[in-house]
Parts: structure tokens; sequence; C-alpha cells
């Protein structure tokens, strides 16, 4: 596979969620025609992107839900600070430690997408079996 995996998520409130991911996670526009942008959730080249659609269709759903996009986090004490506790985007789930090998919270972005952002800390002593070495190709 030669290139990154991207998410696109169709959505009736494009510019709320634009702005959502624009505000918190400083995204960069990468491409913009009006019905379908593409966002760099970071500065640096290699970031995750995330597509937003308006539905083109009559009868098009948009997203309603079902997905959870990951996003590992280095301060992510700062970040709920930054979006929780100031910016006022309510947790869908607590930050917490999880014993299985993180910290991390849940929000829900305007197109309700669950973003569970997260860094790794060292796993409980029951978990510590259940991380696999994958094989090289």
């Amino acid at each position: 596979m030669t290139q990154p995996v991207s998410l696109t998520l169709t959505t009736n409130r494009l510019a709320e969620t634009r702005t959502f991911y624009s505000v918190h996670f400083q995204a960069e526009t990468l491409f913009d025609c009006g019905w379908y942008i593409t966002l760099r959730l970071g500065r640096e080249v290699g970031s995750p992107e995330l597509c937003l659609m308006e539905p083109q269709n009559e009868g098009q759903a948009s997203f309603t839900g079902g997905v959870t996009l990951n996003l590992r986090i280095e301060d992510v004490d700062t970040l709920h600070e930054t979006l929780v506790v100031k910016g006022g985007v309510p947790a869908a789930t607590p930050l917490e430690d999880h014993a299985w090998g993180d910290r991390g919270f849940c929000v829900v972005d305007p197109s309700g997408l669950r973003l569970y952002c997260y860094r790794d800390i060292p796993p409980a002593p029951e978990f510590q079996d259940a991380f696999k070495t994958p094989t090289a190709p």
C-alpha cells in the first residue's frame, strides 16, 4: 500500500466540522472545491487526513456514527484541557488511564464522528500478553 488511508465523512454540517478540526486540531486544508474538503490533521507532511463531503445526490445519507477515529496525541492532557475544559467541547468519555495501555478521552465532532484522543502508557500486567509483535513481510 503506497497511499495512507483516509476517512471521508458525508455531512450536512461541512462548515462546522471543518471549523472544529481547524480550531482544535490545527487542520490544514489540502483541497476545497466547496462540497468536498480534504484536511490534514496537523501541519506535518504524513499527518492523518480526513475528508468531508456534502451529500451530492438526493437520498444520500449523512454520516450518523458508528466509527471512532483514534488519534495518538503526544500531550493528551493539554489537548483535553484545550478541547474540553477551556473549549467547551463535551467529552463523550472522560480523560482517564486505561489498563490496556493508554490514557485518553473521547469527543464527538459536529458530523457525529467519535474522536478517541490518547497517548500510550504502560499496560497493566493482565494486558501485557495481549500485545503481539508483527512479523516482517
